[in-house]
């Protein structure tokens, strides 16, 4: 694996021979590098890299077929280079391992591989056989019966291979120099029967291959080619007039269920005639995850069914059981009165709109595929709206539209434990449009009565992360600066599944009350009931189970709904209270003990809401933080239910990691560390590219990293500035080579450059209103001196500051580049500031 041109010889030798069990010597794979990199993605890769050298070396790994059940089993490997696993091959529990042992290998090195080869021995009993590949480098002549032992440690091998009843079927030399050639690469087995044959083959290095064919029946699951349809040659025009033709009786049907089934016959009538076009390509169906086995009840699984069906219990147990929460009556508030959200106001123009900008994305359980409904949009869009205009009217919804395919979609953590992943619903698209239509003129009515508190950034237009970061962020650190030794404490709260436990009821007694109402309460009732889903994977399906609480994930109306219903949530809180969607901080100025009670009392109330919710307050993944430049920490016990919550030093939060002294050395560390990692696996695999392709790969894979979250963390010193300076030099001779051109000719704005230029692009949206955030907090207009005579615009004057510290706040860096900038950047728009803007600093810095 050293490097691209034997990584590509290795693809061929695995595609070639259609192995089901690989074993590899010397791999020389250093931990960043990916399993998908090296070996086809059908392989379940059980790796055991050398670590500690200077460069990457040896290094050992078995690539098993998932449909052989394989089990790797680390405490028989010790500190040796091998690797162990077991197989399930037909009826035979099989015992592989792949086995290093390098040139000159001193004692320490032979006597923990014999260690291993004791512990595998000592479990030889449970196996119906035992198969060891590997490359010994041993002096043994193996072509001579019996074989001629050499210089140690060759007899202590021979010895442990004698004590397992171990046969050595290889007979021809797999390495040969000008000088020699002998056989050290061995393929060992106790049953001598289950070896048909082994002969050798070139290999893609210095040594030769070993194939063996096994005496095992054993039936590889087949899997079909995708075929995808070439809808570039579909006669659209024609298909449109037709179909519009076809669906005139659908407006005629009162009946909504009547309508869509009829409407659905229609559609996939022709769907059928589109399937049949010439095939744009056809592939083998993919592996759905890199690892392909799960551990499950404490057993190595890889029959799809019962991952899929264990996939399905797990999200079927994030549900909230049913439960009457009592409708808790707030105190009078403007929502409760006179504006009422009843009814939707549909046109078949706009579902047109709608549906000429439906996304490339898979089809939902009724099969209507993207490219009909965007190709045919002006012959769809009247049938629809009536279909639509009928579900909201008679508060029915078709059963199409209420089920959903879930994927699951990593998380975090091992990826062989099924916990550690979040269902993804894959729903109709027909379906989505509705709830498009819904999503936006009822947000537009929530907004414009002031429902969402200013605390809530999650899925709002115009607020993101960065807007909640920034903000809060930029507190802090006022207040850090106002007084040195001042102590902010801080709880990032967990509320655990909170998608998924939202309960209906609840859910919609609050839409009621927010003066949601008639026509649309019913149809909203019946989106949230009644809703089945069933687990995908490995091309298969889960039993159905019903939907028993929660917003869907994968929806269009469920960042909305969710926001609905946490609304309330920081209606009593007295400090500080940020929210993203369910993520949620709390914090407070915090001096006396007054203060932390004040604080613990706000926590509480969080946990009481949670409690009368149906939500879930987790304790064990909520943390607390002193963010203080004070020398001491102050340090007051937090509790949720009693138990205590445990104090950090650093944590990530929406993606950045915060440091208790509000520095961002740890969070420049681990930018340029993922950056770097990104950067690798690029230059890896793009060797041989245009610089294009380089290029494109750097600004969105790469690029998008460094510059997550800014404004919000800046570098601020030279020395993390020079970090990220490092990772783009590199990017640079990656796309350019070895003599990269200077900055400007490669249209790559330098560092602090950039720094610069995303301060004034954020200054300049909220300036423009683009986005919602109060840049002018602590910003105000300079009092008009007798040189500003001239100028169109006031200049601005930044906040006060009593030291370095607080210089670095957003609210004051930004203020002399803004001030510097011409008049015209200042008065163009928001769409033109950006190209404008890199224009003029590129000026400033070659001047």
């Amino acid at each position: 694996m050293k490097n691209r041109k034997t990584v590509a010889d290795n693809f061929a030798l695995f595609e070639h021979h259609d192995a089901d069990i690989c074993a590899v010597n010397e791999t020389w794979l250093a931990p960043e590098i990916k399993n998908y990199e090296f070996v086809p993605r059908e392989y379940v890769v059980l790796r055991k890299d050398r670590l500690g050298g200077r460069r990457a070396a040896g290094g050992v790994l078995l690539a098993i077929r998932p449909h052989l059940q394989p089990r790797r089993l680390q405490h028989l490997e010790g500190d040796a280079e091998v690797v162990w696993a077991s197989v399930r091959a037909g009826r035979l529990l099989l015992l592989v391992g792949s086995a290093y042992r390098r040139p000159n290998a001193d004692q320490e090195y032979n006597s923990a591989l014999l260690r291993s080869l004791e512990c595998a021995a000592r479990q030889q009993h449970n196996y119906d056989g035992v198969l060891l590949m590997g490359d010994f480098n041993l002096d043994i002549k193996w072509d001579i019966e019996p074989p001629v032992v050499g210089v140690q440690p060759a007899e202590a091998f021979i010895d442990a291979f004698a004590e397992m009843s171990f046969a050595q079927f290889v007979k021809t030399a797999t390495r040969t120099t000008n000088t020699s050639a002998k056989i050290i690469d061995l393929l060992l087995c106790d049953v001598p029967a289950l070896v048909v044959e082994a002969h050798v083959v070139p290999g893609t290095s210095d040594h030769e291959a070993v194939v063996a064919k096994l005496a095992v029946s054993v039936q590889k699951p087949i899997s079909a080619p995708t075929r995808v349809p070439n809808f570039q040659r579909a006669n659209w025009p024609l298909l449109s007039q037709v179909l519009e033709q076809r669906l005139e009786c659908v407006s005629r049907e009162e009946g909504v269920i009547t309508a869509w089934e009829m409407w659905k016959k229609i559609l996939k009538s022709y769907s059928i005639l589109l399937k049949n076009l010439s095939p744009r390509r056809k592939s083998a169906a993919k592996v759905p995850f890199e690892a392909s086995i799960f551990e499950i009840d404490g057993r190595t699984v890889t029959s799809a069914q019962e991952i899929t069906e264990k996939f399905s219990e797990v999200f079927q147990s994030n549900f909230a059981r049913a439960q009457t929460f009592p409708y808790v009556r707030r105190n009078a508030h403007a929502t409760s009165t006179t504006a009422q959200f009843r009814g939707l106001q549909l046109a078949p123009a706009h579902v047109q709109f709608l549906l000429q900008r439906i996304k490339t994305a898979a089809p939902g359980c009724d099969g209507i595929t993207a490219p009909l409904l965007k190709n045919c949009a002006a012959s769809l869009s009247s049938s629809l709206c009536h279909i639509f205009q009928r579900s909201i009217s008679s508060g029915e919804i078709p059963a199409d539209w209420k089920t959903a395919a879930v994927t699951p979609l990593y998380k975090d953590g091992s990826k062989e434990d099924v916990q550690n992943y979040r269902p993804i619903s894959v729903t109709s698209l027909v379906g989505k449009v509705m709830e498009r239509i819904l999503r936006d003129q009822l947000t537009e009515f929530l907004e414009a009565k002031d429902i969402f508190p200013a605390s809530q950034h999650g899925f709002r237009a115009r607020r993101s992360c960065t807007t909640l970061l920034t903000g809060l962020f930029d507190a802090w650190t006022a207040i850090l600066d106002e007084r040195s030794g001042s102590h902010v404490h801080a709880i990032l709260l967990d509320l655990s599944k909170a998608f998924d436990r939202v309960p209906h009821g609840r859910l919609l007694s609050k839409l009621q009350h927010y003066g949601v109402g008639g026509d649309v309460l019913r149809w909203l009732e019946c989106f949230l009931t009644g809703r089945t889903q069933h687990v995908k994977y490995g091309g298969v399906c889960s039993a159905p189970v019903e939907v028993l609480s929660g917003v869907v994930q994968g929806s269009v109306l469920g960042p909305l709904l969710f926001n609905v219903f946490i609304a309330d949530l920081p209606k009593d809180i007295s400090s500080g209270f940020e929210q993203y969607a369910d993520d949620t901080t709390l914090w407070r100025v915090v001096t006396t003990p007054e203060d932390a009670d004040a604080l613990q009392n706000d926590l509480d109330r969080v946990y009481i809401w949670c409690e009368n919710n149906g939500m879930l307050l987790n304790q064990r993944k909520s943390y607390a933080m002193d963010i203080t430049r004070a020398r001491a920490p102050l340090y007051f016990e937090y509790t949720v239910n009693r138990a205590p919550i445990e104090y950090v030093n650093k944590q990530r939060l929406l993606g950045v990691q915060i440091s208790s002294d509000l520095r961002w050395d740890v969070h420049t560390d681990a930018v340029r560390a993922k950056a770097a990692r990104v950067l690798s696996f690029a230059a890896r695999n793009l060797r041989g590219c245009t610089q294009r392709v380089k290029r494109v790969a750097y600004l969105f894979l790469i690029k998008p990293i460094l510059t997550f979250g800014l404004p919000a963390w800046h570098p601020t010193t030279q020395a993390n500035t020079t970090k990220l300076e490092r990772v783009q030099r590199r990017a640079l001779r990656f796309i350019h080579g070895r003599r990269p051109p200077p900055l400007q000719e490669a249209k790559i704005m330098p560092i602090q450059m950039h720094l610069n230029y995303t301060d004034l692009n954020f200054f300049k949206k909220s300036e423009g209103g683009a986005i919602d955030f109060n840049h002018r907090a602590r910003i105000i207009e300079r009092r008009q001196l007798r040189g500003d005579a001239n100028e169109r615009h006031q200049r601005l004057q930044p906040p006060p500051v009593r030291s370095v510290f607080g210089q670095r706040a957003f609210s004051f860096r930004v203020v002399q580049p803004w001030n510097d900038l011409p008049p015209e950047l200042k008065e163009c728009t928001v769409a033109e500031f950006p190209s404008l803007c890199k224009k003029h600093l590129w000026k400033v810095n070659s001047d």
